[in-house]
């Protein structure tokens, strides 16, 4: 499970979803990445090239393309929470 508030819309081709397992899209989706706190175009690349590794690791043999998207409403929260702080 994500945690609550992180929503990302994945569109990928099947270089990527054949070779990569629900449970490491979830790891990778939900794990933290600090040095990318206020920068969300880089974690997203950051998010990004962690699936496409791991799918070239699992024996990826398709070319692989990805569209990652953060939910803006997730970006919002975060941002109004961290001026409450």
């Amino acid at each position: 499970d994500l945690p609550v508030g992180n929503v990302y819309y994945l569109l990928c081709s099947d270089g990527l979803y054949n070779f990569l397992r629900e449970e490491e899209l979830i790891k990778i989706l939900s794990e933290p990445i600090d040095e990318y706190d206020d920068d969300y175009d880089a974690e997203l690349s950051r998010r990004t090239d962690m699936m496409i590794n791991s799918a070239n690791f699992n024996g990826g043999g398709d070319n692989i393309t990805t569209l990652l998207v953060r939910s803006p409403e997730t970006a919002n929260e975060e941002a109004e929470n961290e001026s409450v702080r």
